[in-house]
């Protein structure tokens, strides 16, 4: 596998994880903005999505590049 085709796959997994990231975040809002969710409880789910959405990105892209 060349440079170039690990480049994309990077970005890829990249364009993957900021997307879920988005639709993630995006829930938690509404989440807090409907259920009035504490603070402490929101800080603790970004921090999740963040994990979990790194996990999924390099996992994918691991599986590729392999």
């Amino acid at each position: 596998m060349g440079i170039g085709r690990k480049f994309s796959v990077v970005i890829k997994g990249l364009i993957l994880s900021y997307a879920v990231t988005g639709v993630l975040l995006a829930l938690l809002a509404f989440a807090v903005y409907r259920f009035g969710l504490g603070e402490s409880i929101t800080d603790m789910a970004i921090i999740v999505i963040y994990v979990v959405t790194t996990f999924i990105g390099a996992f994918v892209v691991g599986k590729k590049v392999k």
